[in-house]
């Protein structure tokens, strides 16, 4: 698709970029001290931003779809709000309820962002992939000690630290947005500097989404198995040459993939999902939102079963099977479209996050499951979207 100046596309490209792009330039404008936090953490204030745009570009673009999946996740996001409205009122614990509240409004706000977004115009893919490239470059050269993060004692104000994982998750979107569309030398070239940036961000999910979405592209794009091999080669060849450029020294976060078992945060994590089964066998029908000390929650898709009960995680878990093996039957059939990678990395991504790693509310499952719909009305209703 050409490059344009429709105001559904303008649209679209502006909610992604006060989103993502923005909230990587924030983030480290402040950390470095280049500006004051006027905008507090920024997602919020993005998504605030980004929504009248957004929705104009999903309204736009969907038209009178219907797309079993989308049902399914505005019905899982109407159970979360009720249950978080029960719980400001019941006098649950306000440093979870009060999260949950703005966590709603950005999830709301990245779905159609995502869903409006043209991930497969080829001129603003060509732009993020120069944006992607300006980002990622600085991160690099920004990074010391084996970190892009400031140490807190070199903060006046611990909140000044910038938050790894946003920056990481907002890396990778643009990643998957720029990167699999690009010829084989273009990908070459950026899939060290996103690994490499990603790295020093210390984003260790993201580093591991990032590592299967290389995985998929290059075997979906390879026409022969020789090939996919030399471009894994290439890649490792081109991520050790960079570090040894830029690596000075080891960053301990990102090393601990390697020993899990000695990973603090991962013994963490077991103690938590621990806690949140006993409360699940213990509450099978609706969970019991808010029970755990803030933080606490299990760092998987089961806490959805501690918030929102066997409905809420039911209606999760069918949004995720639905999507994925449609998106693997179309991709085993020969599907290799550009809307279609992103949609499949996305799916799959956060997917497997979502079982490992992650809670929820999760922002790239919104991102995830817009990207989907838009590739669903766009193949099965053919608008042009």
């Amino acid at each position: 698709m050409r490059f344009s100046f429709s105001l559904r596309g303008v649209s679209g490209l502006l909610a992604f970029l006060l989103i993502f792009p923005a909230y990587v330039a924030y983030q480290s404008a402040v950390q470095f001290d280049l500006i004051p936090r006027f905008l507090g953490g920024y997602y919020t204030f993005g998504a605030v931003a980004a929504m009248p745009f957004a929705v104009w570009a999903y309204f736009q673009s969907r038209g009178r779809a219907r797309v079993l999946v989308e049902i399914l996740f505005f019905l899982f996001l109407a159970l979360f709000s009720l249950v978080v409205i029960y719980g400001y009122f019941s006098g649950a614990n306000r440093l979870i309820v009060n999260p949950h509240i703005a966590y709603i409004l950005k999830i709301f706000s990245l779905y159609f962002v995502a869903m409006g977004f043209a991930w497969e115009n080829s001129g603003y893919q060509k732009r993020l992939r120069w944006l992607l490239l300006l980002f990622c470059f600085y991160i690099i050269i920004a990074s010391a000690s084996g970190t892009y993060v400031v140490d807190y004692e070199s903060l006046g104000d611990l909140e000044d630290r910038l938050n790894y994982q946003g920056v990481g998750l907002a890396i990778f979107v643009m990643m998957v947005a720029a990167v699999p569309s690009a010829n084989s030398r273009v990908r070459m070239f950026l899939w060290p500097c996103v690994f490499l940036a990603l790295y020093f961000v210390g984003a260790r999910s993201e580093f591991l989404a990032a590592i299967l979405a290389f995985l998929l592209v290059e075997f979906a794009k390879s026409h022969n198995p020789l090939k996919f091999f030399s471009s894994m080669l290439f890649i490792f060849f081109g991520i050790v040459l960079l570090g040894y450029f830029f690596v000075t020294e080891v960053n301990d976060r990102m090393v601990q993939i390697l020993s899990i078992g000695q990973d603090q945060s991962v013994s963490e994590r077991l103690v938590f999902q621990r806690e949140a089964l006993k409360t699940i066998v213990d509450n099978p029908l609706v969970g019991s939102y808010a029970s755990y000390p803030p933080g606490a929650y299990s760092h998987d898709i089961f806490s959805a079963y501690v918030d929102l009960g066997l409905l809420g995680f039911g209606v999760l878990i069918f949004l995720y099977v639905l999507s994925t093996f449609h998106l693997i039957n179309l991709f085993l059939k020969g599907e290799r479209g550009d809307l279609f990678l992103v949609a499949l990395l996305l799916i799959l991504s956060s997917f497997m996050l979502l079982l490992v790693a992650k809670n929820y509310t999760y922002l790239l499952v919104p991102v995830a499951v817009g990207a989907y719909v838009r590739f669903y009305v766009s193949r099965y209703y053919d608008r042009g979207v």
